[in-house]
């Protein structure tokens, strides 16, 4: 990272922006064009010790399920706290935020059980009070997950002025 001064290494801290973005733009190598093929998507998260999944619901066919499972290298970016912002520093505005940026594997998910525990972390992640999953949910629905290898902290802020 190039402003040093800028980046999240506390993991506690990338986590929460994770709980509190509401968009995971999600990029498939799309070997079929040779270029990136990025989705904006409703996600949820689970934490088990240091290991971190991000679970995704989709139609059971499409152009993303192809570039998953032709390779499942995955890149992904979330963000929260956006705003456009006056800098009195420099005389215009700019945007202040907190974001991540990680990679992971993809893969399906196909176990009833699995779908469950993913599919309600999902839910969780969108309502409170949460809405329980049921059985016809979990039947109806196509699940994936990332398993993340890397992530990585930034955080932009409104330049402090001196008085």
């Amino acid at each position: 990272m190039l402003r040093k001064y800028r980046e999240i290494t506390d993991r506690n801290a990338i986590i929460g922006i994770i709980r509190k973005s509401h968009v995971c733009h999600l990029a498939f190598n799309d070997a079929s064009t040779g270029y990136p093929y990025l989705v904006p998507m409703n996600f949820g998260i689970v934490e088990d010790g240091d290991n971190l999944t991000l679970a995704f619901h989709c139609a059971k066919r499409g152009h993303k399920l192809d570039c998953l499972r032709a390779d499942p290298r995955v890149t992904f970016q979330m963000e929260c706290d956006v705003e456009l912002v006056y800098n009195p520093v420099h005389s215009h505005n700019t945007d202040i935020f907190k974001s991540i940026i990680g990679r992971g594997l993809a893969s399906m998910v196909d176990e009833p059980q699995e779908k469950g525990r993913l599919l309600q972390a999902m839910m969780d992640h969108y309502h409170n009070p949460p809405i329980a999953v049921t059985d016809a949910d979990i039947v109806r629905c196509t699940i994936f997950k990332v398993s993340v290898t890397d992530l990585w902290g930034k955080e932009k802020k409104l330049p402090q002025i001196n008085s």
